[in-house]
């Protein structure tokens, strides 16, 4: 008799709890709308982000950097679920942070920022980084897990590059004058350097 009882007591307990947890869904989606929105630095805050000359970006997006004579910011998710997104401005610096977009088999969330001088890119954990029309004189980078870089069509004297992981660094079409890529602290093994 007594383990019956307990019996009963814990299967109201656990209906009870399912009713609970169904009402408190069923009330979060009462207004109709079902879609889970991860947090982003909307279009309109983006628009204001300028004036700035170095980028420090954290997270699994497919960063895409232009030389142009405008700031101009970006962002296309991978998915319209997935994917958290910020972006914001310390001096002189636009801080990226984005996770959870996507991977190498589904395509990443894609992040594009055009602006006229590159100072400095401190990038961890980015998978691939594009720059393309920079015509300067020294390109300093500092990178951390990342696996491929690509520098397109730009003219530049030197590339210093301090990289702990990185597999590619490949230059298209661009033109180092000094000869001189310079890569420190690196610790990937098998690191490539590709010219096109």
């Amino acid at each position: 008799m007594k383990k019956s009882k307990k019996y009963l007591i814990r299967s109201l307990l656990t209906m009870h709890g399912a009713v609970v947890l169904f009402v408190g869904i069923s009330s979060a989606f009462e207004d109709g709308n079902t879609e889970f929105n991860p947090a982003r630095t909307s279009a309109e805050v983006l628009a204001t982000l300028e004036n700035f000359d170095t980028i420090q970006t954290r997270g699994n997006l497919e960063l895409v950097i232009t030389r142009q004579d405008q700031f101009q910011i970006s962002y296309s998710p991978q998915s319209s679920i997935l994917g958290t997104f910020s972006a914001s401005l310390e001096g002189n610096t636009l801080i990226i942070e984005g996770h959870n977009n996507g991977n190498s088999v589904e395509g990443r969330g894609r992040l594009e920022i055009g602006m006229p001088a590159l100072t400095l890119l401190n990038a961890v954990r980015t998978p691939t980084i594009s720059l393309s029309g920079f015509d300067q004189d020294v390109l300093n980078m500092d990178i951390d897990n990342v696996r491929s870089i690509s520098i397109n069509q730009s003219n530049l004297n030197s590339i210093q590059l301090e990289a702990r992981t990185l597999d590619e660094l490949r230059l298209v079409g661009s033109v180092v004058a000094s000869r001189s890529v310079k890569v420190s602290n690196l610790r990937s093994v098998g690191f490539n350097l590709i010219e096109e």
